[in-house]
């Protein structure tokens, strides 16, 4: 996957999970810092996102252009109105009256709101562990 940001001023490569049970896709925020994207520095949304780690703080990234590339190079483009961003939390972690904190990662995610948006069908192979996206 290749994804390009405010007309072109940030990209790169950024691999996505498909995740057909997630509602909206989400870039995390490793991601974002990858392309050079600070996420304190995008509008923050209402509602955060939630998975099975609990839930965290999201941002809306604004006109994201995502590249898919098959196996034989071929490539199309996807524009998306906006794309939710998840900001890294953090977890507290208490063990004999010392707190520790750690970092969990956030990862991108291709949701069913991008398939529905460009009209895509996914065919999992798994025996193959293949995965296809056709366009219906």
């Amino acid at each position: 996957m290749y994804v390009i940001l405010e007309q072109g001023k940030h990209q790169g490569p950024v691999n996505m999970l498909l995740d057909t049970g997630a509602g909206r896709s989400i870039m995390g925020e490793d991601d974002l810092t990858k392309l050079g994207v600070e996420i304190s520095r995008l509008q923050q949304s209402t509602r955060p996102i939630a998975g099975w780690g609990g839930t965290t703080e999201s941002f809306v990234l604004q006109s994201p252009c995502l590249v898919l590339i098959d196996d034989e190079d071929q490539s199309e483009m996807f524009e998306m109105p906006e794309m939710l961003c998840g900001k890294n939390p953090r977890q507290v972690k208490s063990k004999a009256g010392q707190k520790r904190f750690r970092t969990v990662s956030i990862p991108s995610v291709i949701g069913r709101d991008f398939l529905r948006a460009h009209s895509l069908i996914a065919h999992i192979d798994i025996r193959r562990n293949d995965v296809y996206l056709f366009k219906e």
